[in-house]
């Protein structure tokens, strides 16, 4: 309380301490401009905090405080919470039945009651209409642009719409007043004429003998010719002892991306324990300075195990080995 002044002062003051901090919350608008999505909600909680903090400071601790003093809420004020549970309670189920019924009424939110631009007074009936700030006009006409140019669009393809349909039904009214031949018919003609000329064609051929032999000894157009026949074989599988062997076949592998001081000897000890009868060759490497390469070249059985992962070095490149093609020397 402030000493020296009358309830009437005091209260004057008190109201005028709280319209300058209102004010003061207020004019932040005049230096936040646009959509601060998280200053708003920030600001919300603040507000909804000073709000409670208000309420029961000022409204249900007093209320417990004086309902404890009483002896209507048991000898100790041990239910001095009922009360104001009771009128908390209450508050709060007016707050929903006044949201409920505004919502029935036709109205969502009563904010929107105070942002549309034209008020009804209940009572005279005039219409009073809200000032309209620039930004508000700017936004109505830019959403009027868009209503005027989607009108213009939508007559325009009605326009073009109407346009086609007289177009078809000029064109249905034609085919039923005059004959009109289609393209498939056409198409399905010269495919039966075509059919028709090579059925003539392979009939003549039929009819046309070959001559004898004697007319081709003198000289005529008709020659013989023989088809080449294809060779067979088989591959022998006589395992008894005759002393007669077969060559065996070999494959050849390209392994490359050996470091430079690799040898071939190197690598063959690794290979034998795995194929006895390997053998590598040094291979002109593209960089020698940076990898060495090496031929190898197996029997023809081992080549399946030879891509197996585990057989080679760590970072070894391993592929078939194409031998260079052999060209025909033409003498000048």
């Amino acid at each position: 309380m402030i000493q020296g002044y009358g309830p009437v002062m005091q209260a004057f003051f008190g109201t005028l301490i709280t319209w300058g901090l209102t004010a003061a919350g207020a004019a932040l608008v005049i230096f936040i401009k646009g959509s601060q999505r998280r200053l708003l909600d920030a600001s919300l909680g603040f507000a909804a905090g000073v709000m409670t903090a208000a309420s029961f400071w000022s409204l249900l601790a007093p209320a417990i405080e004086q309902a404890s003093e009483s002896t209507l809420y048991g000898e100790n004020g041990e239910y001095a919470f009922l009360p104001v549970a009771f009128g908390f309670l209450l508050g709060a189920l007016f707050v929903f039945g006044a949201d409920r019924l505004i919502t029935k009424l036709g109205i969502h939110s009563p904010n929107m009651m105070l942002g549309t631009q034209k008020l009804v007074s209940s009572e005279t009936g005039s219409v009073q209409v809200r000032p309209i700030t620039p930004r508000k006009a700017e936004e109505q006409k830019e959403e009027e642009a868009i209503r005027v140019k989607s009108t213009k669009v939508k007559d325009s393809h009605g326009n073009k719409n109407d346009k086609i349909n007289r177009d078809r039904t000029r064109t249905q009214n034609h085919v039923q007043t005059q004959q009109y031949i289609k393209p498939s018919d056409i198409n399905s003609a010269i495919k039966s004429a075509n059919e028709a000329a090579i059925m003539r064609e392979i009939l003549e051929l039929g009819n046309n003998q070959p001559p004898s032999d004697e007319s081709t000894k003198d000289g005529g157009n008709w020659e013989t010719r023989r088809t080449k026949k294809r060779r067979r074989f088989i591959i022998g599988g006589n395992e008894e002892n005759t002393g007669i062997e077969a060559v065996p076949k070999y494959s050849t592998l390209h392994v490359t991306r050996l470091k430079p001081d690799t040898k071939p000897e190197d690598l063959e000890k690794l290979l034998k324990e795995r194929f006895p009868e390997v053998r590598c060759e040094q291979h002109a490497s593209k960089r020698p300075d940076l990898y060495a390469t090496v031929k190898v070249t197996i029997r023809k059985e081992h080549y399946r195990e030879a891509w197996k992962k585990e057989v080679w070095p760590i970072g070894a490149l391993v592929s078939n080995f194409f031998f260079p093609r052999r060209m025909p020397q033409v003498n000048a």
